[in-house]
């Protein structure tokens, strides 16, 4: 599970479980941003992914 954290006091912390698929935007997305109105509607899309190396 990947979190993010907002950078100013106020915002919402999002947790992402892995291979789901986001939509970050103002309008109608799993992760609202919508103060910010240089973000477009459905501005990104991401998807978490597991990140643990493996030694082989």
């Amino acid at each position: 599970m990947w979190i993010l954290t907002p950078l100013q006091p106020g915002g919402e912390t999002h947790y992402l479980r892995f291979s789901k698929e986001y939509v970050v935007g103002r309008k109608n997305c799993d992760i609202l941003l919508s103060n910010d109105q240089s973000i477009s509607r459905a501005h990104a899309h991401l998807t978490a992914t597991d990140q643990v190396r493996r030694r082989l």
